[in-house]
């Protein structure tokens, strides 16, 4: 049994700023309708007041003056700000019982759902705790699957337990709101020191001082499970109003709706676009007023100009797939169904999340991870190839009467830095190397949550994981996370899953797949991990040419770039997986290994690349040398011609001046020597860049077409 601890939210004997202590079983109690209530009487009393103010304003007569007319007036006066102070007052407190209200019935919603999550999972509230009484019941035919099955049940609890926490959080909030207002705005006074211009001015007054911030925001690090609970604990016009005036709140919040995402989103877009463009023209005005000579300052501002030009870049790719999508609706009268679910420009490069689909209510979910040089500029065709095999997912579902009219999610998941090719990134000068797993760890652990996010939306879909080269790579060390709800995955073209033991990815038993294309050796490098074609456990893929009885003939792949080309024997194995159709799959593989030659010219790139990197150092530290042999015979030169002055005042003027030919000899040696060396070093830089370059540039040829001969 699970069993989770409930006495965090019991409360103290005080909240600071509150009436009373909240815990879990308080706001089980709470009914919004009496809050309501109490906010209705205030407001009659309110209105009362106003109107009452309103008049006492005509009382006095308008001709009327001497003594009595003074004191009387005096009187009016006194009368009236007491009035103007009450009529703040209550409306301060009419107000907080309004937000208060609103903030009960969002309490009322997480304890409604919290009871009839525990009741549907077999889930008990006993005193502080919630109790998982159902366990795992299933027996399971390895101790992997059992420990999946367990793991799930300790996701739902805590997914119950989110609901509870969201609860007890508003209900604290609300009290500690309304006790703001109760014990810093009214019984202190400080509504009655205020001077009104009239009722209506008191009463405006009065309102602001009364209203409260009553839904708040989830932490930066809060799971998807609690920013759900905190989104479905929001009333509809909370949630309306956060869309309207905070669609930044939303954003890239996995957990809440897709639609809201999407609309999120969509409607930052413009804002971003028009922020990058405010930051493009500083940079380019400061490089404008940057000396000709300060080569360091301009380095670093086209560095950031290059940055943001391809942040704009991005964008307007994503702003081209939204047009696209729109204007294909308009052609056919069938709604475009593209989805943002995340946008972000915080990071050095632009990051995306573009869905085909609502992943929210679709019946089976994909997820593609794209590795190397993939940004969101050239995200274009991924989220085409996504598209596609979506149509031909659910093309295949309804050939088959029992799941004919079931639904299709392609995503296509940019959301982290996927390292690009460099000889700056091959030396890992900015952590980002191919070469190093750190950013397939980083981003394993944002897709990690992406895919809870989605699980926890949509418990009943079916959810596939596609991971392509150093994608792969990412979504091995994903769903080496616990809880993410993955049924199965597609490895494509991987150096590596992180792993070298299948237990370790989090998926059910027999539902590793992976394909390997000739001439592919990225797929044989064994970079972050064993070749996938040699582990125990995963399944192969076939992606030769082959004739399928529903779809024709299709083609064979090769290379490292071609797995998702439409018509081919690889893209359909892919497709069928989404589907969840393994009886289409077309199995086997027999690819030759070429993956050593690959490794050798990875390694070698790499070191020449820090070769390179260390160069500009090496040739400075020569030329300091050179300079200070030069230096040093110079002086050694002048000090002899000195001598020879000082000691031989009788020597004839021809002495002297051999005396300082000498020196300018022995100058002009060192000097001499000096630009050998720099020259000698230069040549070899030279030598070592082409190398480089030669390098590079195979490696770069070899991802894009494979140059491999079967062997």
């Amino acid at each position: 049994m699970i069993l989770s601890d409930l006495r965090l939210w019991e409360g103290s004997d005080e909240i600071a700023g509150g009436t009373m202590a909240i815990g879990w079983a308080q706001v089980r109690e709470w009914k919004s309708s009496e809050v309501e209530l109490a906010s209705r009487a205030l407001m009659t009393v309110e209105e009362q007041l106003v109107h009452v103010g309103e008049d006492l304003a005509k009382v006095f007569p308008e001709h009327w003056d001497g003594g009595a007319a003074t004191a009387a007036r005096t009187a009016l006066e006194q009368y009236k700000e007491l009035l103007e102070d009450r009529i703040a007052e209550v409306t301060a407190v009419r107000r907080a019982l309004d937000d208060a209200s609103d903030a009960v019935q969002g309490v009322e919603q997480a304890v409604s759902i919290a009871e009839k999550f525990a009741e549907d999972n077999g889930l008990e509230f006993v005193g502080n705790s919630v109790l998982d009484v159902r366990g795992v019941t299933d027996v399971f035919e390895t101790e992997h699957d059992a420990d999946l099955a367990r793991e799930m049940r300790t996701r739902l609890v805590g997914e119950c337990v989110a609901y509870v926490e969201e609860a007890v959080r508003r209900g604290q909030d609300m009290d500690t709101d309304l006790g703001s207002v109760l014990n810093g705005q009214v019984l202190s006074g400080a509504l009655a020191a205020i001077d009104y211009r009239s009722p209506d001015d008191a009463e405006t007054r009065g309102e602001k001082a009364g209203a409260a911030d009553i839904y708040g925001q989830p932490a930066k690090d809060a799971t998807p499970a609690q920013v759900k609970a905190w989104w479905d604990a929001l009333t509809e016009d909370e949630q309306k109003e956060i869309e309207e005036k905070h669609p930044e709140w939303p954003n890239n919040r996995n957990g809440l709706p897709s639609d809201v995402l999407d609309r999120a989103n969509k409607a930052m877009l413009p804002k971003y676009q028009e922020q990058v463009k405010n930051d493009l023209e500083k940079v380019r005005d400061k490089l404008r007023h940057t000396l000709p000579d300060d080569l360091a300052r301009q380095y670093e501002l086209r560095r950031q100009l290059g940055i943001l030009e391809k942040k704009q870049a991005s964008l307007n790719e994503v702003q081209k797939m939204i047009n696209d999508a729109d204007q294909v609706a308009e052609e056919t009268g069938i709604p475009s169904d593209l989805m943002v679910l995340s946008l972000d420009i915080s990071k050095e490069r632009a990051q995306a999340v573009i869905s085909h689909g609502d992943p929210d209510t679709a019946d089976h979910v994909g997820v593609f991870t794209p590795g190397l040089t993939s940004t969101v500029d050239g995200m274009g065709d991924y989220v085409e190839h996504m598209r596609n095999m979506r149509d031909k997912a659910e093309t295949s579902l309804n050939r088959d009467a029992a799941t004919k009219g079931e639904s299709v999610a392609m995503i296509t998941w940019l959301g982290y830095q996927a390292p690009q090719i460099s000889p700056e990134s091959l030396a890992n000068l900015d952590g980002t190397s191919v070469a190093s797993s750190g950013t397939a760890k980083a981003g394993g652990a944002s897709l990690a949550n992406f895919f809870q996010g989605i699980d926890i939306k949509n418990s009943g879909a079916d959810i596939t994981a596609l991971g392509h080269s150093y994608g792969s790579t990412t979504t091995g060390y994903a769903l080496q996370h616990a809880g993410t709800g993955v049924d199965r995955v597609a490895f494509f073209g991987s150096p590596g899953l992180g792993t070298d033991d299948v237990n370790d990815i989090n998926v059910p038993t027999g539902q590793i797949y992976y394909e390997e294309a000739r001439q592919d050796g990225v797929g044989d490098l064994e970079a972050f991990g064993k070749d996938p074609t040699e582990m125990k456990g995963v399944t192969q893929l076939n992606p030769e040419a082959y004739d399928d009885s529903d779809e024709g003939h299709l083609n064979a792949v090769t290379g490292h770039t071609a797995y998702l080309d439409e018509g081919s024997t690889s893209a359909h194995n892919l497709g069928s997986l989404v589907a969840g159709q393994e009886e289409k799959l077309v199995l086997g593989n027999d690819n030759p290994q070429t993956g050593e030659a690959w490794k050798d010219r990875l390694d070698s790139a790499v070191d020449t690349a820090r070769e390179i990197r260390d160069l500009p150092r090496n040739l400075s530290e020569a030329v300091v040398a050179g300079a200070e042999r030069t230096a040093e015979a110079v002086q050694n030169g002048a000090q002899r011609t000195v001598d020879l002055v000082q000691e031989g005042a009788e020597r004839t003027a021809d002495t002297v001046q051999e005396g300082a030919e000498r020196a300018a000899d022995v100058a002009e040696e060192g000097a001499r020597r000096l630009a050998e060396g720099g020259l000698e070093l230069a040549q070899e830089g030279n030598e070592m860049r082409k190398e480089a370059g030669s390098i590079y540039e195979q490696l770069t040829r070899g991802l894009v077409s494979g140059p491999w001969e079967k062997r």
